[in-house]
């Protein structure tokens, strides 16, 4: 994407800069989303909409649990097409996943492929004028892989 000749510039996303401006329309359209679920759900299983919760996917009456129907199920699988008044999103204080933090369990076998993959290494030598030019495009000349050649099992 760094070409503008081939693709449109489109500001980056540098700088958590795409969380910032675009995170606080996800959220409303989200929650617009939401709302609509519940009013489908309300008419669904006849309970008024104030009495309805989500989780995982499931819009739920808060005193029977019983009375439940998924996301998919309200869907049918179609284009949903409906509106409703302006939704606000949730509040910082009431997210369940967003803005907590989170135990990464599996960093260590995605940085080491575990022992199913070999590690790999990008090799950069472009700002070395010796070894290519420096403009799009440029191809490789010559490395020295003399140091690298040592290393145990390298391909």
């Amino acid at each position: 994407m760094g070409d503008t000749d081939l693709c449109p510039w489109d500001t980056g996303t540098f700088g958590s800069l795409a969380t910032r401006v675009f995170g606080p329309a996800l959220r409303a359209a989200g929650a617009e989303a939401r709302a609509v679920l519940l009013e489908l759900a309300s008419g669904h299983l006849k309970i008024p909409a104030a009495q309805l919760s989500v989780e995982n996917g499931t819009v739920f009456d808060r005193k029977n649990k019983s009375h439940r129907v998924t996301y998919a199920q309200l869907a049918k699988g179609k284009k949903i097409e409906h509106h409703v008044a302006k939704t606000l999103p949730k509040k910082p204080s009431e997210f369940k996943i967003m803005n907590r933090p989170v135990t990464r369990r599996d960093a260590q076998e995605k940085v080491t492929a575990g022992q199913s993959m070999p590690a790999t290494c990008i090799l950069r030598a472009c700002s070395m004028q010796k070894y290519c030019a420096p403009r799009h495009g440029a191809k490789l000349l010559e490395v020295d892989l003399s140091g690298v050649r040592q290393v145990e099992g390298l391909r």
